[in-house]
């Protein structure tokens, strides 16, 4: 890439720094959310500045050894990669107050058209009324939950049996009353040894890997609804549209290279444009002892998924959290063909991100308690 004037680092970082102290004098973190819709604003006028560069002709990628002779920068050569959607929200919104048309591919748009997410479906269905025979057993009859056919049979001629599921079921209706959806369906998890069934498999880390993922969107979205019928109506629409979302992404791809391209940066991977932006460099999201499981590889290589974990068991998936995200800032940073602009912000505890521990050496990770004991 080239300009009239001057050509650009192949990579540029934005640093915003906090600049503030705690009562005791040390240096204080920019809160998280004003970071997001600051570094937004950073990538959107940057974004914009080339655009118009571009029009003017002065901006642009050389088609000849002359610098005069500049194929323009447009926005179809430009892609954003950020971490969820709430950083592809802000960052589109920053581009759409500067006039600039934006298109974003996330994972959340897979999992949803996914196999895995019409059989939680399906879960939430007999849960919400474990007195439909009719729901319970095709519950009962979807792949992750793994039930013989004997043991299905079993249902339709013994009713003792029959009784005993409706009872599991309208436990776990009582506990999604109770807890919340996110409790219910690790207890259903359990109870069926979905984890143990699916981890050996080949493509088991994948699908319990969405199943995880859609039971946090299903919490994030109850606390928005009024009980479990809400949310299962609400989850049936979701799914509805992102189906015909998946039938009209064929048909939308050659006006959507077009645009500036938003995407996750796991999503990226394999993929290159001719200029990325990475705003949210040092975003992260590091393992919580609130959090109601955690995955990790034990000593032997093999991956599990510990519910109600402990410290060492949060220490453990947080250590491998930020090995994680070093791979991913390797994946973002080596998209680009020419040029990669990295947001920095100065957030609480930054170094716990991938490329905080790359400049500082210091993880900040969670360290193990020796005081303390794993829970069963």
């Amino acid at each position: 890439m080239v300009g009239r004037r001057r050509l650009p680092a192949s990579l540029t970082l934005w640093a915003l720094q906090s600049g503030a102290e705690d009562k005791a004098g040390n240096p204080k973190g920019l809160a998280k959310g004003a970071a997001t819709a600051d570094l937004a604003e950073a990538c959107g006028s940057e974004i914009a500045r080339l655009l118009t560069l571009g029009q003017q002709g002065r901006a642009g990628f050389a088609r000849t050894d002359d610098a005069t002779d500049l194929q323009a920068v447009r926005p179809g050569d430009i892609a954003i990669l950020v971490n969820n959607r709430t950083e592809a929200g802000a960052v589109r919104a920053a581009l759409a107050e500067r006039r600039i048309k934006s298109v974003y591919l996330s994972d959340r748009d897979s999992v949803l058209t996914s196999p895995t997410a019409a059989e939680v479906l399906c879960w939430l269905r007999a849960v919400a009324e474990p007195r439909q025979l009719s729901l319970t057993r095709a519950a009962l009859a979807t792949p992750t939950l793994a039930q013989s056919w004997q043991d299905l049979n079993r249902l339709l001629t013994d009713e003792l049996a029959l009784e005993r599921e409706i009872e599991r079921f309208m436990g776990y209706q009582q506990q999604w009353q109770n807890q919340g959806v996110l409790p219910m369906l690790r207890s259903l998890l359990m109870d069926f040894e979905v984890p143990a069934r699916l981890l050996p498999r080949p493509d088991g880390e994948r699908r319990l890997t969405d199943i995880l993922h859609i039971a946090e969107l299903l919490q994030q979205d109850s606390l928005q609804l009024d009980g479990e019928h809400a949310l299962v109506h609400h989850f049936t629409q979701i799914l509805r549209a992102a189906d015909e979302e998946d039938e009209h992404r064929t048909l939308r791809l050659e006006s959507d290279a077009g645009l500036v391209q938003v995407i996750t940066v796991h999503k990226s991977k394999g993929l290159e444009y001719p200029l990325v932006f990475l705003p949210f460099g040092t975003s992260f999201r590091a393992e919580k002892d609130s959090q109601a499981w955690v995955r990790y590889h034990d000593d032997q290589g093999k991956l599990v998924t510990v519910f109600d974990p402990g410290p060492d068991d949060i220490a453990r998936a947080d250590r491998e959290r930020l090995g994680e995200d070093i791979r991913k800032l390797y994946v973002a940073l080596t998209r680009a063909r020419f040029a990669t602009w990295v947001g920095v912000a100065e957030i609480d505890q930054w170094s716990q991100s991938g490329l905080g521990y790359l400049v500082t050496g210091q993880s900040g990770a969670h360290q193990p308690s020796r005081a303390t004991t794993r829970h069963p």
